[in-house]
């Protein structure tokens, strides 16, 4: 098995080689540098030597030297594997010192086993002696090395002001950037100090290690040392809460965040108020958990509008549900929405359910009049004492009177109607034959002011009727018999009598 000799004084550089040539076949011995691969080479012997050049103690070229320089093993083949000594002139150097080959890192592990077996096929064949020149002369050499170690001094001199400026660079821009940082950091602190809601900052075991002067002043306390170090969880939440903020702690610190949860919070003084929890965790560079930033934002407030809204409704919905007049909300296309249950009795209907499967207009007796009614709610916005026939499901016919108003959007779009209305049917009818017996009593006292009128003219003519009789009769005295007056006068004297 062919034994090569590694030297090289990175471990990890050595570790991978070694890897790579073990796993094709080969026999490892390693150095870390010059002088202790002379001393495995003494002793243990190689068939060929893998090196680099830049080393602590012994580096390359001098080990290259040393052994091309031994006639004992000078007939070893000797390859550099450098990243270091890339020059083509470090390269000419290093094959006059009798190297076979010059190989920069990186290079592909298949291309470099082909290239080391090349080298050892060579060998074994006797076609590497021509190939050795050897500096014999030790000033040649030593120029020769001092110029090479020259040119690598130059070479690290250049990086080392490349690597000056970039430092250099680097650390204005980490100045700038920790100026920036400090920047942000003072916003932060400066929003931290003046928001108008509680903010804690917890640790990961529950502890409270910083909060802002809202949460001190919320929480009824004098200062932040009286919070500062104690647990969340036992310090801040009302009993009827802690057993719910244990639970969601443990949440946290598997989801990294909470969510608008309602808890109660227990003031120094004992005050029960309503908060809406959201937790946020800061991170470090490798992403783990520091420490959890909960906000809490008061809604005592909130929740008292709640409930009283709340029991507003229960007492609007039984009113609703109660009072004895029809109440209902229909969309302007005319859908029903809803209706109490008198609204439900005084159309005829048999539940809530089947008046709401209705159309409105169904409802009218005449379908124009929702359309006018329409028209005026779209214009006015409401009516008043507004009167209208409707029709029930058995089709009979009841008057109505109603108050209604347009409900709309922040737009100013109708959504829905709603209203209340009275059955008038009954009030109607009264009205109807109120109006029917006056007109009846008008009636009679018309025949009545004829009859008064037709007696007082018969009199006055009967009066008339006896002056003509007596003086048809005193004319009749007056006039000799077969007068022909006589027959006239007697005809105005009968007809007067009669």
């Amino acid at each position: 098995m062919t034994k090569v000799l590694i030297v090289d004084d990175k471990a990890e550089e050595r570790y991978l080689l070694e890897t790579l040539l073990k796993g094709t076949g080969y026999e490892v011995v390693s150095a870390q540098n010059g002088k202790e691969a002379l001393k495995k080479l003494w002793a243990e012997g190689a068939d060929i030597v893998v090196s680099d050049i830049l080393m602590p103690v012994m580096d390359g070229f001098k080990l290259c030297r040393e052994v091309k320089s031994n006639e004992k093993v000078r007939g070893i083949p000797f390859i550099f594997y450098t990243a270091t000594y890339t020059d083509s002139k470090d390269e000419e150097f290093a094959m006059s010192l009798g190297a076979e080959r010059f190989i920069r890192k990186p290079m592909e592990p298949e291309a470099f086993i082909g290239m080391l077996r090349e080298v050892i096929g060579q060998h074994k064949a006797g076609q590497l002696e021509v190939r050795r020149k050897a500096v014999a002369e030790e000033k040649v050499y030593l120029k020769l090395y001092n110029e090479a170690l020259i040119r690598k001094l130059e070479d690290k001199v250049e990086q080392l002001e490349e690597a000056y400026k970039a430092l250099k660079q680097e650390i204005i821009e980490r100045k700038r950037a920790e100026e920036e940082l400090n920047a942000e950091r003072f916003k932060l602190r400066v929003l931290f100090e003046n928001l108008p809601i509680i903010v804690y900052n917890v640790s990961l075991d529950g502890k409270i290690l910083d909060c802002n002067p809202m949460a001190i002043k919320t929480m009824e306390y004098e200062s932040k040392g009286e919070l500062i170090g104690k647990t969340l969880v036992d310090t801040v939440y009302a009993p009827s809460s802690r057993r719910k903020a244990s639970q969601l702690f443990e949440k946290w610190k598997k989801e990294g965040k909470l969510k608008n949860e309602e808890m109660q919070i227990i003031t120094g003084q004992g005050k029960i108020l309503d908060v809406l929890l959201n937790v946020d965790t800061i991170y470090d560079l490798k992403g783990n958990s520091l420490y959890s930033i909960s906000t809490q934002v008061d809604i005592t407030e909130r929740k008292r509008i709640e409930e009283a809204l709340r029991k507003s409704e229960e007492r609007y919905r039984e009113l609703f549900e109660n009072v004895p007049v029809g109440i209902y909300r229909t969309t302007p296309e005319g859908e029903i929405i809803d209706a109490n249950p008198a609204m439900v009795q005084m159309l005829g209907y048999p539940d809530r359910e089947s008046l709401i499967m209705a159309k409105a207009e169904e409802t009218y007796v005449n379908p124009e009049e929702r359309r006018k009614w329409q028209e005026m709610m779209e214009r006015e916005g409401e009516v008043r004492s507004y009167e209208k026939q409707l029709r029930r499901r058995d089709g009979s016919v009841i008057w109505v009177q109603e108050d209604s108003r347009a409900a709309r959007d922040a737009s100013g779009r109708v959504i829905y109607y709603e209203g209340a209305m009275v059955d008038i049917t009954e009030r109607k009818r009264s009205e109807e034959e109120k109006a029917s017996l006056q007109e009846q009593f008008r009636q009679s006292q018309k025949i009545e002011a004829i009859g008064r009128l037709s007696g007082g003219i018969a009199h006055d003519f009967n009066n008339i009727l006896t002056i003509i009789s007596g003086n048809a009769q005193l004319s009749l005295l007056d006039l000799k018999q077969g007068d022909p007056l006589r027959g006239n006068i007697g005809f105005s004297e009968r007809i007067s009598i009669w």
